[in-house]
């Protein structure tokens, strides 16, 4: 019989829950019992029985070994039913993802003869993307027809009349691994206790802030993400945190407590965000729109219009962030660039040493590629004042391309977008201040795709930079000859760059894989390659911590 397993729960509406529970409570049951089945009738159900039972009791490797014999069973008259049909029709959904239940109910036959037997089949299948790991139920209404063959039963179609239900599946909220003391109430709480422990939850909340925090040991904390719901949330996501992708957060039944937990090391800073679906009800119609949107943590002060930060407690403090009184302040102002290669103005946010206004020195300069996400310039303004003030780097003038207000709205790794970059950008900065002339002077960077652009612009113009600096690159992008930036290393001959990688524990896979390709390629190539590894995520906070220190290394 189909059921859901301890730990999971169905977000389905009150009406499909009953129809499912209607459904699992009859479900080997045949509902044409006033009808005497014919021996070709009862054969077709004990094959749905039998598939039924096979991967509820022994799950998929039973199943699997029913398409390695002759036939899925023996029907009374002596006939089997062919496997090879039942091979066809579940190929794909084997291929798209991982089958955890399914079972199977004859509702009703539609055509009863010794040749061929028509019945209307419901089916209903938990499964897990092999991608995202997401779970979810789907239910189906189907006909299937079946013929006698001269040695078995063959399937001979299946026609979907109708999908009933699809359901995203989630954990149920239970206190296992739950070390914080105020939700472990809620979660063991009766249901007249329910209200009056969740108003101290949220008390609690407030005055100590999220995430909740709890040490689990002298290395590692438990950090759980605690959403406030509104009642119509269908789901709820983090983004962010540990790295496997995005992650379903529980709602604790009968409250509006969303949470997560997970383990993280004691050193870590990290951003996190959610992707909260909402149901909406349509005016006039007995259906709801399902819309989305991605926000930050309401709850938690430290956060941006994107995202929010969590610093735990063995977190390294990020040095010069806060503007002093005795620091003098450098300027931060915007330019327009007019590109001719884009034909479109591009902002640069330009960075101006104290007492540099006027001044006829040829200072190095640094152009970092901004895409919004060193949104926080007025805090990286401090950390430069104060790096220059304590000689920790010399005076500079910094550049930062934003992508707003431009058509693209982001950056990409097109020709004409590399050009610019490493030739026109360049030749602006150079046209309005006194920037060296000397490669080694100059230094290019960015994060995410703004870091594969910034060693692609180098590569593409070599001479022009001495130094490319990377924080949480993306480089499994491809440029505009087809291949990514490693393999255009690979191929070519070496190009002099000192290259400076930052990326973090708590980056995806593939950012920290594509690093790892791109350090050896480089290293290879002869090149001089800097690492450097923080505790998180990409992460502006992240980012400025290691922005004096990958500007000040040779």
């Amino acid at each position: 019989m189909f059921k859901p397993t301890q730990n999971q729960r169905v977000l389905v509406s009150p009406f499909q829950f009953v129809a499912l529970f209607l459904l699992v409570g009859v479900f080997l049951l045949s509902t044409n019992e006033a009808q005497a089945d014919s021996a070709s009738v009862t054969g077709v159900k004990q094959g749905y029985s039998q598939l039924s039972t096979s991967i509820e009791t022994a799950k998929m490797p039973v199943f699997m070994s029913l398409y390695h014999r002759d036939f899925i069973y023996t029907a009374i008259d002596g006939a089997g039913m062919d496997r090879g049909p039942w091979r066809r029709v579940w190929q794909e959904e084997f291929l798209n993802r991982k089958i955890l239940t399914a079972a199977f109910e004859i509702q009703k036959v539609l055509e009863d003869g010794a040749e061929k037997v028509v019945v209307q089949v419901r089916e209903v299948i938990i499964g897990e993307d092999k991608e995202s790991g997401e779970r979810n139920l789907k239910e189906t209404l189907k006909e299937e027809t079946w013929v006698k063959g001269e040695k078995a039963w063959q399937l001979f179609g299946t026609v979907i009349k109708k999908d009933l239900t699809q359901a995203q599946l989630l954990p149920r909220a239970t206190t296992e691994n739950v070390k914080n003391s105020a939700l472990q109430a809620v979660l063991a709480s009766t249901e007249d206790q329910r209200q009056k422990v969740v108003d101290t939850f949220w008390k609690a909340v407030g005055k100590f802030g999220v995430p909740l925090i709890d040490a689990s040991t002298d290395s590692t904390s438990q950090v759980t993400f605690v959403y406030k719901g509104k009642g119509s949330e269908a789901r709820v996501v983090l983004e962010g945190g540990l790295q496997s992708g995005n992650k379903n957060l529980v709602r604790v039944d009968g409250t509006n407590i969303w949470f997560l937990t997970e383990e993280h090391r004691r050193e870590a800073r990290f951003s996190y965000r959610y992707r909260v679906q909402v149901n909406t009800p349509i005016p006039g119609r007995q259906k709801v729109a399902l819309s989305e949107s991605i926000q930050p943590d309401a709850l938690n002060p430290n956060s941006s219009e994107t995202s929010s930060i969590v610093a735990l407690d063995k977190a390294s403090p990020i040095h010069g962030t806060h503007k002093k009184d005795d620091v003098p302040s450098g300027a931060m102002d915007r330019l327009t660039l007019r590109s001719k290669i884009l034909r479109e103005r591009r902002f640069v946010y330009a960075y101006t040493p104290h007492g540099f206004d006027d001044s006829k020195k040829a200072l190095p300069a640094v152009f970092l590629l901004d895409n919004v996400t060193y949104a926080a310039r007025k805090q990286l303004q401090t950390v430069l004042d104060n790096g220059i003030a304590t000689k920790r780097i010399p005076p500079m003038y910094v550049f930062l391309l934003h992508s707003e207000g431009s058509k693209s709205k982001s950056f990409d790794l097109e020709e004409k977008t590399i050009e610019m970059v490493g030739k026109e950008l360049v030749e602006f900065a150079k046209s309005r201040f006194e920037v060296s002339s000397q490669a080694k002077d100059l230094v290019i960077g960015g994060n995410l795709l703004g870091a594969n652009l910034a060693l692609t612009s180098a590569i593409k113009f070599p001479g022009t930079f001495g130094k490319v600096i990377c924080q949480s690159g993306d480089f499994n992008q491809s440029g505009p000859t087809g291949k990514d930036i490693i393999e255009v290393i690979s191929l070519q001959e070496m190009v002099d760059i000192k290259v400076h990688l930052a990326r973090g524990t708590l980056d995806s896979g593939v950012i920290r894989l594509s690093n790892r390709y791109l350090r050896d390629v480089l290293l290879a190539k002869g090149n001089t390659v800097v690492e450097k590894d923080f505790q998180g995520n990409f992460n502006q906070n992240s980012w400025l911590e290691f922005i004096l220190a990958q500007l000040s290394a040779n």
